[in-house]
């Protein structure tokens, strides 16, 4: 029986049982309880059962509590019904604690929900067994990696009831799995990245491979199948030079169990590689060949290097046999091992002499022993490297030797032997001799130098040696300078020279070695002041690469030639500021001129931020008159400045030639409003020198710093006070050229009086013309003023002209129009006669007199005026003075008669269109009055129309609910009722006055004009005759005649249809109305030219001609031409004029013959719709 199955069983029984008794129904209930703690309770009905299913119940019971596996019963609601003590020791809880619990609460929520509920589900759906495996914690602290099986409990009738559960801990099992796996995943990495190719074979035959490691195919280009399909695939692939020893040594292996061999085995790629092959013979228990196993190892690199050393070993055999060298090799006890051929040649002893001896032995130079053995203790004893020079007699005589001498270490890193190397120094040792000699002799040439003279490093970026003429020049010992290493340049260079310096350093990584280059550069002093030096640097040394490694360099001192090229470039400077100035003051007599150019020039050789020339007014006020600034800086060009000082003294310390320096003017106690001022305009430091007129100070020529302090050398102030005495000279030349201009001036202005005089008559009959023109072609009062005003202005040398307008009462004055740009402005001011500044004039200009006259007091009206030559003509005619013009002149002028004839037939001219003006002007206050009233006529009608629209549309309403309660009743249907006749009447007037206030309201927002229109393109051809349809049963009804005559080809017209619809309807209305009976009513359209036209008429009718320009007018109906007696507003031809307007179109009548015909005019095409009105 398996153990689910009796687990089942178990169940099974128990479940029986406690069906057959409970603990709670049977006093009888006999309960086990096993040996470790299970309890089921046993019933039955008689003890002999009793006992039989306690005794089943015991066997099961064992069953279950001797599996180590968790055993549980659940029910399909999830309860745990049994469970065994495995379950109860792995949960760490007690039984009543599992049993009557829900999985859920055990295992957690989420756990019962993802993995377990599934798996139940589908047992007790029917499913068989379900497994899952999985590692979970457990409540006993371990984690075990479960294997849970679920199957359904069945039923004798064959229903589930729940599921039973065992769980097998196979946390061993997995451990051992994962351990195994890993091993594997070991191994196979380890044959991987294993240098050597793995395989094993058969013992015998065709040694057919039977296992490969999948490194071959990276180390040979082959995949293990390729090998593993073939027997001979391997042996095929052996180089056939190897070959045939190979299988010759393979008897080896079979003898001792092992053996290696190297051969050469092809690559994939066809090309042959060494490879060494260590096999082993494994034998089975009988002692009998199994198989082969081996390892491949490519062993290329390790034959090129034994071919390397074979060569190596010939090569050194070679040097050492032939180097001029003495090679040597002693053993710990100083004895020869070894002699190179070189001894012999050298000294003639025969190396053999020497072999197996100590040189104490063989006799040698007892001082060259001693040293020889010294150092040769000495490297025993400390295992450095030892080097001695000793001299030895040989066949050329005593020369110099220096032996270098090493250990060879054993294995064990001891010493094995030495090995010397003497080399013959007996040439060096001379050169050395003459180059400590040549040294000295450079460094006393080089310490007796003014230059200095120096190595530096390229590389490593410092100064290799200089010589002591550093100390002297800059300051610094040699050692200072050694010790600032990397940061000499860095630190003592001026730092706007350093990058020129390094450019330099640059340039040299491409000079050539007898390539000089050249530098230009500041260091900075000990003392910390600045020194120039000329360098010229050289490639000194150069790599095992060739690339520079150091310069050497000679700097020579310069800065006195420096300061003094300063010094002649400066004086320099100045000379040609000096001419600059004296050739403009020479080529022109243009002071302004002069004056820029001198600020401009100066600004630039101080190198300063502005510099200007102030010149003083009479009383001692002054101004900037020329500047020159730097960018960045205030412009003070035009600045009045006024300094009491100058009012007070008149500047007489600057008269005497006082020069004023300040290099800060904080540092100069200067007053406080002073201070504020040079603050306000950014002055830091100033130069001011004085310009003098012999002895008047004409002004100052200043130059200002304005970033910083700053201190004026003594030749920038000498400069500057030469310049003044320039300007001085250039400011009286330019005051004599200004006297003899102005008397060339006078001269010219005689001649051209008397021209002028002849021109002028001619000049005032064309300009009278001229403003007669213009006052008679305007009936604009003040445009005939205006124009009379400027046209005196601009005709006649006069500062200002102005008029004045009298009251009807002639008792005042409003000055109308004015031209000045002297003057202070007074148009529009109004003033009483009586009180006028003038007062004794008016008198005589009211009478029609002309007076000319000079103010003695200055004007009140207006105050800042100075006195002027004034004019004054009054403008007069027939019926009494309208006004005045009065003309101004600067004082000590004069208007000659001329001018005064000129000015009164102005003035007569005025007076005549004045009058006109007036005329004109009543008239047209008469007709903006009438419009007034027509305004408030429409302006009442619309508001009007508005408050009835309310009140008529509740009538209607009412009129509708009337009919509505009378309908019921019968009464309308009853014509001879009188409430019939009654009810008509209200109804047809009360839809007549909503038509009337409609229309009213139409021509409102038409009048207003603030609808925009609607565009919308028709087919007039289809929509006309569809139009006028709807006036076909009502023309039959009156006997009249309808007919429409529309052509087939009409153009597309874009309109607004709810416009052109109330335009066709209200004429094809009016005909309908006015139209006799037996007459014709005729609608017909036809387009030309981007014209169309559409014509509406009638028969029978005719308007009167006088009439025809009036019924277009609001309100206006043609009298007693209505045979119809429709009545009407007179509103709906004047809404159709409107509407046709407003698209852009005309609208015209033709009466006569007995026919009547309206004719709508509107342009089509690509232009129509910039005629619609907006």
């Amino acid at each position: 029986m398996s153990l689910s199955r009796a687990i089942q069983d178990s169940f099974a029984l128990t479940k029986r049982c406690q069906g057959k008794l409970s603990p709670a129904n049977y006093s009888d209930a006999a309960k086990y309880e096993g040996e470790k703690g299970e309890r089921f309770a046993v019933c039955a009905a008689s003890e002999p059962e009793r006992q039989q299913l306690a005794a089943m119940l015991y066997s099961y019971e064992r069953i279950v509590s001797a599996t180590p596996d968790c055993v549980a019963l659940m029910d399909r609601n999830y309860i745990y019904q049994v469970v065994n003590q495995t379950y109860l020791t792995w949960h760490q809880k007690a039984y009543d604690e599992i049993v009557g619990h829900s999985f859920g609460d055990l295992l957690g929520q989420d756990f019962f929900e993802n993995i377990c509920k599934p798996l139940l589900d589908n047992c007790l759906a029917g499913a068989t067994e379900q497994t899952v495996e999985l590692w979970k914690d457990y409540g006993d602290g371990q984690r075990r990696y479960a294997k849970a099986t679920y199957a359904p409990y069945i039923e004798l009738d064959g229903t589930i009831s729940g599921v039973v559960i065992n769980v097998q801990d196979l946390t061993t099992l997995k451990q051992a799995e994962l351990e195994n796996q890993a091993l594997q995943e070991r191994m196979q990495f380890l044959l991987a990245a294993s240098p050597g190719v793995i395989y094993s074979c058969e013992a015998g035959g065709s040694f057919a491979c039977t296992y490969i490691s999948e490194n071959v195919t990276r180390m040979f280009g082959y995949t293990p199948a390729d090998f593993l399909g073939g027997s001979d695939f391997w042996a095929k692939r052996l180089h056939p030079d190897d070959a045939p020893k190979l299988f010759a040594g393979l008897p080896a292996l079979f003898e001792q169990g092992h053996h290696s061999h190297e051969y050469r085995f092809q690559y994939r790629d066809g090309h042959y590689c060494w490879v060494q092959d260590d096999l082993r013979l494994i034998r089975n228990l009988e002692g009998e060949p199994l198989e082969i196993v081996g390892c491949w190892m490519i062993i290329d690199d390790r034959k090129a290097a034994e071919a390397a050393l074979e060569r190596s070993q010939k090569q050194y055999q070679t040097l050492v046999e032939n180097s001029p060298d003495i090679i040597e090799q002693f053993d710990p006890q100083l004895r020869h091992l070894y002699i190179s051929p070189a001894l012999t040649k050298i000294t003639g002893i025969a190396t053999d002499a020497l072999l197996g001896k100590t040189c104490r032995e063989f006799g040698m130079d007892e001082a060259m022993v001693r040293t020889w053995e010294a150092a040769a203790c000495s490297l025993i004893t400390t295992g450095q490297k030892q080097l001695i020079e000793f001299k030895a007699p040989t066949l050329e005589g005593i020369r110099s030797y220096e032996m270098a001498i090493a250990p060879e270490l054993s294995d064990q890193n001891t010493i094995e032997s030495l090995l010397c190397i003497s080399r013959d120094v007996t040439e060096r040792k001379a050169a050395e001799a003459a180059l400590r000699e040549q040294q000295q002799f450079t460094e006393q040439i080089a310490d007796s130098t003014l230059a200095i003279l120096y190595v530096y490093d390229l590389i490593e970026q410092r100064n290799i040696y200089c010589n002591q003429q550093i100390a002297v020049v800059l300051g610094y010992s040699v050692d200072e300078i050694r010790l600032m290493d990397s940061d000499l340049l860095p630190g003592l260079t001026h730092p706007d020279d350093l990058p020129h310096l390094m450019a330099n350093h640059q340039r040299l990584l491409m000079a050539q070695n007898d390539e000089f280059v050249e530098t230009e550069y500041r260091i900075r002093h000990k003392t910390g002041d600045y020194r120039w030096f000329l360098s010229r640097d050289r490639i000194f040394s150069r790599t095992a690469d060739g690339l520079p490694k150091q310069l050497l360099g000679v700097a020579t001192d310069i800065t006195v030639q420096k300061q003094t090229q300063a010094v002649l470039h400066q004086q320099a400077m100045r000379q040609r500021l000096l001419m600059v100035v004296t050739q403009n003051i020479r080529q022109t007599l243009d002071l302004s001129h002069i004056l820029e150019t001198t600020v401009t020039e100066v600004r630039q050789f101080l190198q300063t931020d502005r510099v200007f020339i102030y010149q003083f007014n009479s009383d001692w006020s002054g101004s900037v008159i020329a500047e020159s600034v730097a960018a960045g800086w205030q412009s003070i060009l035009g600045m009045e400045i006024t300094d009491t000082y100058f009012v007070n003294t008149q500047g007489e310390a600057y008269k005497r030639g006082r020069i004023r320096v300040s290099d800060d003017i904080y540092a100069d106690n200067l007053e406080p409003c002073h201070l504020a001022l040079l603050e306000r305009i950014q002055t830091r430091a100033k130069l001011v020198v004085p310009i003098l007129q012999g002895d008047h100070l004409w002004g100052f020529l200043i130059a200002q710093h304005c970033r910083s302090p700053r201190h004026w050398e003594a030749s920038e102030i000498e400069l500057q006070r030469q310049l003044a005495m320039q300007l001085a000279i250039a400011i009286q030349q330019a005051e004599l050229y200004q006297q003899v201009q102005t008397w060339n001036t006078s001269l010219e202005l005689q001649v051209q009086e008397r021209t002028a005089q002849l021109q002028q008559a001619l000049d005032f009959e064309a300009l009278l013309k001229r403003i007669t023109d213009r006052v008679r072609d305007s009936l604009d009062e003040g445009q005939i003023l205006q124009a009379a005003v400027e046209a005196l202005a601009h005709g006649l040398p006069v500062a200002a002209c102005d008029t004045g307008i009298y009251n009807a009462e002639q008792t005042t004055s409003t000055i109308a129009y004015e031209y000045t740009n002297t003057l202070t402005p007074a148009q529009g001011y109004t003033f009483e006669i009586a009180t006028a500044p003038h007062v004794e004039v008016y008198p005589q200009l009211l009478s029609g007199q002309t007076c000319h006259f000079t103010d003695i007091t200055p004007d009140p009206l207006r105050l800042d005026q100075q006195r002027q030559t004034t004019l004054a003509v009054p403008i007069v005619d027939d019926q009494g003075s309208l006004g005045d013009l009065w003309l101004f002149k600067p004082p000590g002028s004069v208007f000659h008669d001329q001018e005064v004839r000129l000015v009164k037939q102005v003035a007569t001219q005025c007076a005549i269109s004045l009058r006109q003006s007036r005329l004109y002007q009543a008239a047209q206050t008469q007709v903006q009055e009438l419009e007034r009233f027509n305004q408030l006529k429409d302006d009442f009608l619309s508001t009007a129309s508005h408050e009835l629209r309310s009140p008529m549309s509740s009538i209607k309403m009412a009129i509708q609910m009337l009919e509505i309660s009378l309908e019921p009743l019968g009464v309308l249907e009853d014509k001879a009722n009188p409430i019939h006749c009654y009810f008509n009447i209200l109804r047809e007037e009360a839809n007549r006055e909503i038509t009337l206030i409609n229309d009213l309201l139409d021509m409102a927002r038409l009048d207003a004009g603030t609808e925009p229109l609607t565009l919308t393109t028709i087919a007039l051809q289809y929509y006309i005759p569809h139009l006028a349809e709807a006036f076909s049963e009502r023309t039959r009804q009156q006997q009249q005649h309808l007919a429409i005559h529309i052509p087939d080809h009409l153009p597309d017209f874009s309109t607004d249809l709810p416009y052109l619809e109330r335009i066709l309807t209200e004429l094809l209305h009016n005909a309908c109305k006015y139209t006799p009976a037996g007459e014709t009513i005729t609608v017909s359209a036809q387009s030309a030219s981007g014209i169309l036209e559409i014509f509406v008429s009638n028969t029978g009718v005719e308007i009167p001609a006088a009439e025809c320009d009036r019924i277009f007018d609001k309100f206006y109906r043609i009298p007693s031409s209505d045979p119809w007696k429709h009545g009407g507003t007179g509103l709906g031809l004047a809404l159709v004029k409107k509407l046709t307007e407003r698209l852009g179109g005309q609208i015209h009548v033709c009466s006569g013959d007995g026919q009547t015909t309206f004719r709508l005019e509107f342009r089509y095409g690509s232009g129509a719709a910039n005629k619609l009105h907006p």
